[in-house]
């Protein structure tokens, strides 16, 4: 997975986990998946997104 992050060039922390409990909780169905939580501990995103669309949402969870 670090090799993948390197070659895809991202600069964000990646979670690995070996018993599949988080592909469950999350509903994980393709790799690489995104998961945003918001400041109460709701999930608001699972996917996948980059750049401004990423960012614009981030911007959006942190003003709520």
């Amino acid at each position: 997975m670090t090799q993948f992050v390197e070659d895809f060039g991202g600069t964000f922390p990646v979670a690995i986990e070996r018993e599949k409990t988080n592909f469950e909780n999350y509903d994980v169905r393709f790799i690489p998946t995104l998961v945003l939580i918001d400041k109460t501990g709701k999930i608001q995103k699972v996917g996948f997104m980059y750049g401004i669309m990423l960012e614009e949402r981030i911007r959006q969870l942190l003003a709520e």
